[in-house]
């Protein structure tokens, strides 16, 4: 489908920049929060580990509105907040058959920066990052740029979902000049929610075009 198409393409850009910029760990989230982006992070999860086969941890921060318990359906109450420490991962990191680890949040109405040290989430991240091949940080219901800036200091970059149209333009462009005050570095962008003003055929033989090139260079 054209989801799928999108999701592997999205999963093998971000795969390569992290390899040749030898980055480990990496946060997305959004400037405005949209139900539907929960479902980008755990989709370039399941590209990374099952389709490419590389080992992936998936972590949810979205405390406020955690979904990984439901989304892959783990019983229990399972999860992290801001009474559990990280360095109980062995009984918090559901592993899923032919598929990335996940850590699922629990819901919590404490400030993030408190909840993250609670956890030792920055210490987590320092000791855990090499038995990785990516660790990606859910952040996708985050509308707090204070909160945004404080969870990308423990990782190496930072990716913002943005949806198509000028409403979400302009939050971007908002948001931009106050993370980059706070050294916040943004390696790249999620288009969601685009249009295409070309015919789907058209762009289908072009997709298939590029791969042939891709293929004989």
């Amino acid at each position: 489908t054209r989801y799928y198409d999108f999701y592997e393409e999205l999963s093998e850009q971000l795969l390569v920049f992290l390899k040749t910029q030898v980055k480990k760990t990496v946060v997305i989230t959004s400037p405005s929060s949209n139900n539907n982006h929960k479902y980008i992070v755990p989709n370039i999860g399941y590209f990374l580990s099952r389709v490419l086969g590389n080992k992936i941890l998936l972590i949810d921060l979205n405390f406020n509105n955690p979904h990984f318990q439901k989304m892959y359906s783990i019983k229990g109450d399972m999860g992290i907040d801001d009474k559990t420490s990280l360095e109980m991962s062995d009984s918090i990191v559901h592993k899923l058959e032919n598929g990335p680890d996940v850590i699922p949040a629990r819901k919590t109405s404490n400030k993030l920066s408190l909840v993250l040290r609670n956890i030792n989430f920055g210490n987590f991240i320092i000791n855990n990052k090499d038995q990785y091949d990516a660790i990606i940080i859910d952040a996708s219901s985050i509308n707090s740029l204070k909160d945004v800036v404080f969870i990308s200091e423990y990782c190496d970059g930072t990716v913002l979902i943005i949806d198509e149209g000028k409403l979400q333009r302009d939050m971007l462009k908002n948001s931009l000049p106050r993370l980059k005050r706070n050294d916040t570095v943004i390696i790249g962008g999620i288009l969601n929610n685009r249009t295409f003003p070309i015919p789907e055929f058209i762009y289908k033989n072009f997709k298939k075009t590029v791969r042939l090139i891709k293929g004989i260079s």
